[in-house]
């Protein structure tokens, strides 16, 4: 079954796994055949790749977070990383580094307290990492 993907002209017959490993080193693919990496881990690269698709959403206007029914980054399970950075590069935008910090350390907290929430432990590390991207890191 092929799909169209938002922004695309045409339809795709598959889609195939973006994150491999090539000489003990991890990278990512995007859909235009460019390759990111390497990165030392799969997790790193699942990071990396988060972040640049929340980028892509960002620069695009009024993109919603659900195009077609699939929430963006379904493909490679690391929506709920999308769905996080997104909404710190969203107030990063709204209201500048200092709020982008204040937004990632509160939702931590809220992450934290909340051990029923799905993938916890990554949604953290995610905001450590887009935290750390921007230089405003503080110590855990």
């Amino acid at each position: 079954m092929s799909s169209k993907r938002h922004g695309d002209r045409q339809r795709h017959p598959f889609r195939s796994e973006r994150i491999s490993c090539e000489n003990g080193k991890w990278y990512f693919h995007t859909r235009e055949g460019e390759s990111f990496g390497p990165y030392q881990g799969r997790a790193d690269a699942k990071r990396a790749l988060a972040v640049f698709l929340a980028s892509k959403i960002q620069e695009l206007p009024n993109i919603q977070l659900e195009v077609s029914g699939d929430a963006i980054g379904t493909q490679d399970d690391i929506q709920f990383m999308v769905e996080e950075l997104a909404q710190f590069y969203r107030s990063r935008s709204d209201g500048g580094d200092t709020v982008a910090l204040a937004w990632a350390n509160n939702r931590i907290v809220e992450l934290r307290k909340d051990w029923k929430i799905a993938c916890q432990k990554e949604r953290i590390d995610i905001l450590y990492y887009a935290m750390d991207l921007i230089g405003v890191a503080q110590h855990r």
